[in-house]
């Protein structure tokens, strides 16, 4: 079953001190909610939360290997890169 992530679930976890929201591929988040992550300047992250990872014996070295690779960034700031490859098929 899908889990769905609203705004007011972000105000929620940003009360509790929360800065990370982990997305599993189970799991929606409204466009409201992504938003707001940005604004009250959390972060969004790929895959199962570290916690998650450490219950299944995950070691700190795959966990932080894991979190650097997954990163999801703020849109509004990567809108405005261009691929060199793209730049180069333009050319």
């Amino acid at each position: 079953m899908k889990k769905l992530v609203t705004a007011a679930d972000v105000r929620n976890m940003s009360g509790s001190g929360q800065k990370v929201i982990y997305l599993d591929r189970s799991t929606i988040i409204t466009p409201a909610a992504r938003d707001l992550v940005y604004e009250i300047g959390m972060s969004i992250q790929k895959g199962p939360s570290n916690t998650e990872l450490a219950a299944k014996g995950e070691t700190a070295a795959k966990l932080e290997t894991a979190a650097k690779a997954n990163p999801v960034g703020d849109p509004a700031a990567k809108s405005n890169e261009i691929s060199p490859e793209l730049i180069a098929k333009i050319v």
